[in-house]
């Protein structure tokens, strides 16, 4: 099921010619982190699609993240123009080297833009 719903929105996206993927994450879902999921979704409401999780940023096993990513490759592969917003660069990874890392990944994938605040 969860497959075809997949299948679905993908080809709901593949039929845009332009997408807009963002990506929010908190390290904990305590009162003060929801406010900041909430701040940093309200910042990506531009976003054609946004992915969300609670996981800290030393965490390289990021679910929501790599699905992102994912989404975002698959559609550059079908031509399309994507854009991958992140609320802050940060959000990314706490590591510097990996936040690196990952945003010369992204744009490896031929994403137009990485950037912060759509």
């Amino acid at each position: 099921m969860e497959q075809a719903k997949k299948n679905s929105k993908f080809k709901e996206l593949e039929k845009l010619d332009s997408v807009k993927v963002g990506y929010a994450r908190v390290s904990s879902l305590d009162d003060r982190q929801k406010l900041g999921l909430e701040v940093q979704t309200e910042a990506l409401t531009g976003c054609t699609v946004i992915f969300s999780e609670k996981q800290s940023g030393s965490n390289d096993n990021r679910v929501e993240l790599d699905k992102a990513i994912n989404l975002a490759k698959d559609l550059s592969g079908c031509g399309k123009q994507v854009s991958f917003c992140v609320y802050k660069m940060d959000r990314l990874s706490r590591k510097t080297s990996n936040t690196v890392t990952k945003s010369y990944g992204i744009f490896l994938l031929n994403i137009i833009r990485i950037g912060s605040k759509t």
